[in-house]
């Protein structure tokens, strides 16, 4: 302090450039308090800051410098006080040192990306999320994604494609063999479509013009009379009037019917006709008289087929159809001709019996 006091003047600062001359207390140019770089929001944005809407933003008031526009000016320095009057001793000001750990209050620290505004609109927070999510799963693809290992491709010579020809040649040739060989077997046992030769019963509709059949009338010429019998048996005969279309103008004009025929084929002893179509007989042993007794007979005799009444009219009805075997027998029939045999031989015995007794 007292090698300031002690500095000579120099004249150079007072007449060059129209003077500088130093005021005691100069209050056009203050020192003002050094203040925090202001950074601005579009910088100062954390991956981690949640983003803020236009409508929520609030008004941030940004801090800045003070700019000096005065000229320099140099201090004026204090002019040497009188020998005998002594210069007050000037006030030493202490500096207070603050504990590590505080902050001063009046004067708080931001940091870069803490200070400044960190709102920013909606369209550029919606891209920025789906620019990350977009590259989150890129990543997760590429985790998934398998490793493909590039092998080389072999590539046979011409020999060898043609040695591979030839074996699959001779397997072709063998293969062909055995399905020929499995043919010829399949061919051999083939099922054959079997035609049934029962009896079959046939329907057949058919549509034909209708016919119109007048009143019948009665011919008296045509009546027969059978008196063998003992019965009258009385045939008539109908005359009847038809009108047929023979034409087809008149079959296509005229009014039609249809018509189903029945047909039993290979039906033997028409079996099966009786099957379906059952006949109801009248039962015939009500009537049957004996024509031994001339009374209501009681058997039937199953070579002859003639009721008898009793046991001397079915003796009867036996020697006479004895009698007519003798007499119209056919004697080539082997069995006949042993019982004509038989029968020759009961008679002579039957005679030599009577003679034994009569004589």
């Amino acid at each position: 302090a007292r090698l300031l006091d002690d500095e000579e003047e120099d004249d150079f600062y007072k007449t060059s450039y129209g003077g500088f001359q130093e005021a005691e207390d100069d209050r056009d140019y203050e020192q003002k308090d050094e203040e925090d770089d202001v950074v601005d929001s579009d910088f100062s944005i954390d991956e981690n800051d949640e983003p803020v809407s236009d409508q929520e933003e609030e008004s941030v008031t940004r801090k800045r410098r003070g700019v000096v526009t005065k000229a320099y000016k140099e201090p004026v320095k204090k002019q040497p006080a009188a020998k005998d009057k002594k210069a007050p001793p000037k006030q030493v000001q202490k500096k207070v040192l603050k504990p590590k750990g505080t902050i001063d209050k009046r004067h708080p620290k931001f940091t870069i990306i803490d200070s400044g505004r960190k709102s920013f609109r909606r369209s550029t927070a919606l891209k920025s999320a789906a620019t990350q999510h977009r590259l989150k799963q890129l990543n997760e693809a590429k985790k998934h994604k398998k490793v493909v290992v590039k092998t080389e491709e072999w590539i046979p010579t011409q020999e060898e494609l043609l040695e591979e020809a030839l074996e699959t040649e001779k397997e072709n040739l063998k293969s062909l063999e055995k399905y020929q060989k499995m043919e010829l077997e399949k061919k051999k046992t083939r099922p054959t479509k079997r035609t049934f030769t029962g009896p079959t019963i046939r329907y057949q509709s058919v549509s034909m013009p209708l016919i119109e059949e007048l009143s019948p009338v009665i011919d008296a010429l045509g009546i027969k009379t059978e008196d063998d019998t003992g019965e009258v048996d009385i045939a008539m005969k109908f005359k009847t009037k038809r009108k047929t279309a023979n034409s087809r103008a008149a079959a296509k004009t005229g009014p039609r019917v249809e018509r189903t025929f029945i047909t039993f084929e290979n039906d033997i002893d028409n079996k099966v006709f009786e099957k379906y179509f059952p006949v109801k007989r009248k039962d015939a042993q009500k009537n049957r008289i004996c024509p031994i007794t001339h009374l209501p007979a009681r058997y039937v005799d199953p070579i002859t087929k003639l009721p008898y009444r009793n046991l001397g009219a079915f003796r009867i009805i036996r020697e006479g159809y004895y009698r007519q075997l003798e007499e119209k027998g056919n004697t080539e029939n082997p069995a006949i001709a042993k019982w004509l045999q038989w029968r020759k031989q009961m008679k002579d015995q039957r005679q030599k019996t009577k003679a034994q007794k009569s004589g």
